[in-house]
């Protein structure tokens, strides 16, 4: 049985909401989980991540900066950085922090979230790549992809964009039917 007080029990229980489209109702209850749990280190990603996705960048600045105090070379805390330095106006200092990192090393998930970064910042052959590889890699959140997600809309516009759409929704049939037939 799981603790239902957990803070990993609270994280997965937004994850359909969020990904749903509906991120502002996500808040209060990482705020809820932040005041028993100050230091989850991933809840405070997840609020910043949220805020940030919603246009709360005053708030999401506030965790960012707790994460760049407690573990600054930590890939989602740079990825965090360096969007909110894109949002901010500052795209040269968004890519140059993507600089340090090996983009192609990482999971789906945070390939997408570095996909974001270069989509804020300008670079949008870059953000379209590191979508695709991000869909290659498993991340497929088709609604989340094609509508949802505000901090990839400048891609949506790309010629590719909706060739990569179609794979993530290929891609995630593919799962949910393996995943029926267990």
């Amino acid at each position: 049985a799981r603790d239902p007080l957990s803070p990993q029990t609270i994280t997965f229980g937004i994850v359909g909401a969020f990904f749903g489209g509906r991120g502002g109702e996500v808040v209060p209850l990482l705020e809820g989980l932040l005041k028993t749990h100050p230091n989850d280190f991933f809840a405070r990603w997840d609020l910043a991540y949220v805020q940030t996705a919603i246009g709360a960048v005053a708030a999401a600045k506030i965790q960012v900066d707790w994460m760049l105090s407690a573990a600054p070379e930590v890939p989602y805390v740079v990825q965090a950085d360096a969007i909110l330095r894109a949002l901010s106006g500052d795209a040269v200092g968004a890519r140059q922090l993507m600089q340090r990192l090996d983009l192609t090393a990482f999971d789906g998930h945070l390939t997408f979230h570095f996909a974001e970064v270069f989509a804020m910042s300008g670079d949008i052959e870059r953000g379209i790549d590191l979508v695709a590889l991000a869909v290659e890699k498993g991340f497929t959140p088709v609604d989340f992809i094609a509508r949802h997600c505000a901090l990839i809309e400048p891609l949506r516009s790309h010629a590719r964009f909706s060739g990569i759409v179609d794979s993530a929704r290929a891609r995630s049939a593919l799962v949910r039917r393996a995943v029926v037939r267990r």
